[in-house]
C-alpha cells in the first residue's frame, strides 16, 4: 500500500468512521479529493452489516495478508438477478423491496451451508469483518489524499476525470491516473475494487489491452468472460497502487 502520512491516515480513519457510524455523516475533504466511490462501498457495507446481523450470520472475508481480513461484497456470493452487481444508488435504495429481500435469503442460505462459496473465503465475525474494512479502508483513502497533495506541489502530473466530490454534488475535475491492464486471453472483460472490500466494478472489456482512468488509491484486479464465464479470476497477490505503475498484466 501507499506511503501516506499520520495526520492522512487519522484523517482517513475519520472519515471512515463516520460513514459507517452516522446516518448522515459529516466531514469535510481536502481540496481535489473525490470520495464517492467510498461513499458507496461504505453504505453498501454497512447495510450488508445490517443484514448479517439480522440473519445472525458471520461475514464472508478473505485472508490475504498482513493488512487484517479483506470483506467480500454479499453480490459477489450471490450475484443479483440482473447480474453483474448493484450499480446506482447501491443496497440502501434497494432495501425493502421484494427483489431485495429474495436476494438476501439466497444469500444467506448460500452463507449457512458454505455452499458454493467463492475458493478461499472465510467465514469471520462481522466485527472483525468492520475492523478490517476499516483499517483497510483508513489506509486507501488516506493514499488518495497523500497523492492529491502531491498532485497539488506538482510531484507527478496524472489525468483528469469529472466526478462529484461526494455523492450527489456537483461535477468537478479532480486528478486521476491512467491505466492498462493485459491479459493472456483476448475477449475478457476486466473488474477491478478498492483494496478494502472486494467488490466486481466494470474497469472494462474486450482485453486487448483495456485502459481507463481511476482516481488515486489501492486496487485489486480481476477478469471474468471467455472460459471463465461468470466466475472472476481476481489476482489477489499483489496491491496496485495509483499513482504508480501505469498497467498490470493478468496471467489469465
Amino acid at each position: 500500500m501507499a506511503r501516506y502520512s499520520e495526520t492522512d491516515a487519522a484523517y482517513a480513519q475519520h472519515v471512515f468512521e463516520a460513514l459507517l457510524d452516522a446516518d448522515v455523516p459529516v466531514f469535510d475533504l481536502p481540496e481535489g479529493v473525490a470520495v464517492p466511490d467510498v461513499e458507496l462501498d461504505a453504505s453498501d457495507f454497512a447495510v450488508e452489516l445490517e443484514l448479517l446481523e439480522s440473519y445472525r450470520s458471520d461475514a464472508p472475508a478473505l485472508i490475504i495478508d498482513g493488512h487484517g481480513p479483506l470483506p467480500i461484497a454479499l453480490s459477489l456470493i450471490v450475484p443479483p438477478i440482473l447480474g453483474g452487481g448493484i450499480v446506482g444508488p447501491g443496497l440502501h435504495a434497494w432495501r425493502g423491496t421484494h427483489g431485495f429481500d429474495d436476494w438476501a435469503n439466497r444469500v444467506m442460505r448460500a452463507l449457512a451451508t458454505a455452499h458454493d462459496l467463492p475458493r478461499g473465503v472465510e467465514l469471520i465475525r462481522r466485527e472483525e469483518a468492520r475492523a478490517g474494512f476499516l483499517r483497510r479502508g483508513t489506509a486507501f483513502l488516506a493514499s488518495r489524499i497523500a497523492a492529491v497533495s502531491d498532485v497539488r506541489h506538482g510531484d507527478w502530473a496524472g489525468a483528469t476525470l469529472r466526478l462529484p466530490l461526494r455523492a450527489g454534488q456537483m461535477v468537478v475535475a479532480v486528478p486521476g491516473c491512467d491505466f492498462v491492464v493485459s491479459t493472456d486471453t483476448g475477449g475478457l472483460r476486466v473488474l477491478f475494487s478498492g483494496a478494502y472490500r472486494l467488490t466486481g466494478n466494470n474497469f472494462g472489456h474486450p482485453t486487448s489491452p483495456v485502459s481507463r482512468v481511476l482516481q488515486a488509491g489501492d486496487y485489486f484486479f480481476g477478469v471474468d468472460g471467455g472460459p471463465y464465464g461468470h466466475d472472476i479470476q481476481w489476482d489477489l497477490n499483489a496491491i496496485v497502487t495509483l499513482p504508480g505503475p501505469p498497467s498490470v498484466h493478468l496471467n489469465y
